[in-house]
């Protein structure tokens, strides 16, 4: 290999990684290999302190690249919740528009039921007319 072409790749590698890049040279003792993986540990753990627990788990445990990481965390993450439960109440309250929401909830709530236990409670009575119920309180 030419000298002219590994200068030009160090020159890449600088280019690429800025001040970093030829700090990490210097500490790999010129080796290039070395290098990029020393900038990858470091980018790793700049994201790890960054993102916390969460992007341990991403690169470490579900072995994910450090660049789809940074993509799903980016472009995909929703934020951090006590519990599932908590996702969800989040998401019904401040995600879901008004014209999704009762489409959205149709899927998880029988309403025939609901309204058969309203109305038989006592607290609700009926009128029909002009082909509509009408709903009084007897309160």
């Amino acid at each position: 290999m030419s000298t002219t072409h590994e200068c030009e790749k160090y020159v890449d590698f600088v280019a690429r990684h800025g001040t970093q890049g030829k700090e990490l040279l210097v500490e790999a003792n010129y080796d290039l290999q070395q290098a990029e993986r020393l900038f990858e540990k470091k980018a790793c753990t700049d994201f790890i302190t960054t993102h916390g627990e969460v992007a341990r788990v991403l690169l470490e445990d579900r072995e994910y690249s450090l660049a789809d990481a940074e993509r799903l965390m980016d472009e995909h993450y929703e934020g951090a919740y006590k519990d599932e439960t908590d996702f969800a109440r989040h998401y019904v309250d401040c995600k879901l528009t008004e014209a999704d929401f009762d489409d959205w909830l149709a899927e998880y709530i029988d309403y025939a039921r609901v309204a058969k236990r309203l109305l038989t409670s006592r607290e609700f009575w009926t009128v029909y007319a002009e082909g509509k119920t009408h709903v009084f309180t007897t309160v």
